[in-house]
């Protein structure tokens, strides 16, 4: 599974930043959203059938969509146009740990000793990386008899 993941993600990002840069505004993040919804919407019909009818349950459908995916993904969006994608895959990286503080602090969730390690695995991998990838020294300027 986590291979599937790093799979995703290391597709995700370029592709995702590519969108970004080309498409003006949330016409990118609207695209992938309307991509997105008709992927699930066969299993969506099949699963909640006549009830999908209901207003109330279109409303709160509504509002999880633009909690859970519009929000996070408009703002993921834009920090790509303004960060590399190595600082954002580095951020997304980061995002397990804050969640798993986010439910011990806000829910008190008791964490494992197993996902305490998984977790500080993931931030030493994303501290390894920012040190690991140092930008070559730019070369000087040849210079020019005479000039």
């Amino acid at each position: 599974m986590a291979l599937v993941c790093a799979v995703f993600w290391g597709a995700y990002v370029p592709l995702s930043a590519r969108v970004g840069a080309l498409l003006p505004g949330g016409g990118g993040l609207a695209l992938a959203m309307a991509f997105g919804t008709l992927c699930v919407l066969p299993a969506g019909l099949v699963e909640g059938g006549s009830a999908l009818a209901d207003p109330v349950v279109l409303a709160l459908g509504f509002g999880v969509a633009m909690l859970s995916s519009l929000v996070p993904c408009t703002c993921e969006t834009e920090t790509l146009r303004r960060v590399s994608a190595l600082v954002f895959g580095v951020l997304l990286s980061v995002e397990p740990a804050i969640g798993a503080l986010v439910a011990l602090l806000v829910l008190h969730e008791i964490i494992s000793p197993l996902q305490t390690l998984g977790l500080a695995a993931v931030v030493v991998a994303s501290v390894g990386v920012i040190r690991g990838t140092r930008r070559a020294p730019a070369e000087p300027e040849p210079v020019r008899p005479g000039g």
